[in-house]
C-alpha cells in the first residue's frame, strides 16, 4: 500500500486494480486504507483467475496500479 502511494503520490492520477482469492472482504479494507490516501480515477475488483488461485490459496489479495501522465 505504501508503494503505491509513494509511486502515485498525493496529487497524482491513477487506475487501480484490486484483487483477490476468496478474500472480498480484506479487499475492502485494503480499498478503504489505499483510497484514504489516493483518489483513483477508476478502480476495478476482481477475482484472481484459477491459474494464480491454485499457486497463492484462498485469503490472497494484490493490487495493481498505473499511474497516470
Amino acid at each position: 500500500m505504501q508503494r503505491v502511494a509513494n509511486a502515485v503520490g498525493r496529487e497524482g492520477q491513477c487506475k487501480v486494480a484490486y484483487l483477490h482469492a476468496a478474500a472480498l472482504e480484506e479487499v475492502r479494507k485494503l480499498r478503504a486504507m489505499l483510497e484514504e490516501r489516493l483518489s483513483p480515477v477508476e478502480t476495478l475488483v476482481a477475482e484472481l483467475s484459477p491459474a494464480l488461485g491454485v499457486h497463492t490459496g484462498p485469503g490472497t489479495v494484490g493490487v495493481c496500479y498505473l499511474r497516470l501522465p
